[in-house]
């Protein structure tokens, strides 16, 4: 913890004195520190292996930002148990570091399925053999209900993964991954057929 400044620091030379001792707070502090990183470390990094395997997140990158976090901390922030303390924080990153993760990976499908739902329908696409017209028709039939329903909502009404989640009592992820998996079978069902 840092030392109270008291009376000294409004005597004259005061200004001195605070400079004096945040140097030698802060030579304190960063002494901690990298005691600290040297006890902790290794066993942190093996946790944090464990944790995550080879990433993501990459385990070395968990450990320089919990120690990165840990020494931005206010020293006047008691901690009883800094091992354990730094244990918490490396499995909170990994868990900012998943969720971040799973956002990134819902935005990309969220895009893929906006930008194929976009694409522009030349005349040629518009005039399809009548063949493939009738096994894209059977591939929707065979679809479960709530996948046919959820890709129609979706294709046809262009409705929201929100708004379908919640007219099928599902998550906007759910609603989501339901489309994704009738766009998947109707996309098999047409290869196939060629």
């Amino acid at each position: 913890m840092r030392p109270s400044l008291g009376r000294d620091a409004a005597a004259p030379g005061g200004a001195a004195i605070r400079n004096l001792r945040a140097i030698e707070t802060s030579a304190d502090e960063h002494q901690a520190l990298a005691k600290l990183y040297g006890d902790h470390r290794r066993e942190l990094s093996a946790y944090v292996r464990r944790m995550v395997g080879a990433g993501p997140p990459e385990p070395e990158d968990v450990v320089q930002i919990t120690f990165a976090r840990f020494a931005a901390m206010s020293a006047e922030t008691p901690i009883a148990n800094p091992r354990a303390f730094l244990f918490r924080m490396a499995h909170n990153v990994i868990v900012d570091a998943h969720r971040r993760l799973a956002r990134e990976r819902r935005r990309m499908a969220d895009e893929a399925v906006r930008v194929q739902g976009s694409v522009d329908v030349s005349p040629e696409d518009v005039l399809l053999p009548k063949e493939d017209i009738a096994r894209l028709e059977a591939a929707i039939a065979r679809l479960k209900p709530k996948q046919r329903t959820a890709l129609l909502m979706h294709r046809v009404d262009e409705l929201s993964f929100a708004e379908i989640g919640r007219r099928l009592g599902l998550s906007p992820s759910g609603a989501r991954k339901l489309v994704e998996q009738a766009f998947a079978a109707c996309a098999d069902a047409m290869t196939r057929g060629r």
